[in-house]
């Protein structure tokens, strides 16, 4: 069990890190067209009080990034790919957190206008050539976090609907939960050309991504928090049993950050000490993972100096925001 103290420090050791390479201009120093680089640091900025470099890197980000509502305008930015949207709500929830309304504003725009009319689900490019554009799980959990954030709260119950129904759909899982629906609103199951990992996380398998199923639950755990609408514990229960059902792997992956984040959501917002306990173990492994510098290292890199500084900041931001996040709703809870 944590103090909320213990987090706070882990926390602010990676933003002390993080805002050495932080130029005057807000720009990261080698990775100044990198997206992956910046779209988590507002919100972590934010969290750590550190307002003032919060606020060059969105003078940054709305200079070298920014058009109509969407963070992707550098056409060569190699980090730009995949779910354009999941990150455009992380953008769009610590714009709005700052008071950057000016700018937060239209990407609510953006988003809500990225729903598809009927599911509610957002949309994301298929990893098909030549298919029409897809509706994905994780894109959409980002965006209800960002809408409730921003006060939308209809939009984001309707991204919520196209969560629940997705899960009901599958029975709450079984071997798989499968991730996305096509354009016609199937659930896409076959995996033939496309990256599994992307589509499903495939239920008691190892080398499964697991972000998934914890941003869920803090989708579903802010959802309650506004509704108080059972419906919204029911779906944070399936997911908790689908986590139960998952390979011990879970609890000790870089992918499971947010797993511990989404637990403790959920812990704080239904009491239930399931989540607590859960989010205790995980987080426990990713404190243990923290290097001296505040970075945690993907699988390939030994040192901080092994990994390229976009994805160190990506990683670490991520996570430094999950402790202050953590030391909210987890740390001294009775679980």
């Amino acid at each position: 069990m944590f103090t909320a103290q213990q987090l706070i420090e882990a926390g602010n050791m990676t933003v002390e890190w993080a805002s050495g390479h932080l130029n005057e201009d807000g720009s990261f120093g080698g990775v100044e067209e990198r997206i992956l680089a910046y779209y988590k640091a507002p919100m972590a900025f934010a969290l750590a009080g550190r307002v003032g470099e919060a606020a060059a890197v969105v003078n940054h980000l709305e200079r070298t990034f920014f058009r109509n509502g969407d963070f992707h305008a550098v056409k060569d930015d190699p980090t730009s790919g995949g779910s354009k949207n999941y990150r455009n709500a992380w953008i769009g929830r610590g714009l709005h957190t700052l008071g950057f309304y000016d700018l937060s504003v239209p990407t609510g725009d953006f988003l809500e206008a990225e729903m598809d009319k009927k599911t509610g689900g957002v949309l994301t490019t298929s990893s098909v050539e030549g298919q029409d554009r897809e509706m994905d799980w994780g894109s959409t959990c980002s965006t209800v976090i960002a809408l409730l954030a921003m006060g939308r709260h209809e939009p984001a119950l309707r991204c919520g609907d196209f969560l629940a129904q997705m899960l009901n759909d599958q029975n709450g899982g079984g071997e798989a939960l499968y991730l996305r629906r096509d354009g016609s609103g199937e659930i896409i199951t076959d995996m033939t050309g496309r990256p599994a990992n992307l589509y499903a996380v495939m239920i008691g398998q190892t080398g499964q991504v697991y972000w998934y199923l914890g941003m869920a639950m803090v989708a579903f755990a802010g959802l309650y928090r506004w509704t108080g609408d059972e419906k919204w514990k029911k779906a944070g229960d399936q997911i908790y049993d689908i986590v139960s059902c998952c390979d011990d792997e879970v609890y000790a992956i870089i992918t499971n950050g947010k797993v511990a984040w989404g637990a403790g959501a959920m812990f704080a917002a239904t009491g239930d000490r399931k989540f607590g306990q859960l989010g205790d173990k995980i987080w426990t492994w990713v404190c243990d993972t923290q290097t001296p510098e505040g970075v945690w290292l993907r699988p390939g890199a030994e040192t901080v100096a092994d990994q390229a500084l976009d994805v160190s900041l990506d990683t670490s931001l991520e996570r430094a925001s999950y402790m202050f996040d953590l030391a909210k709703t987890l740390a001294g809870g009775d679980y």
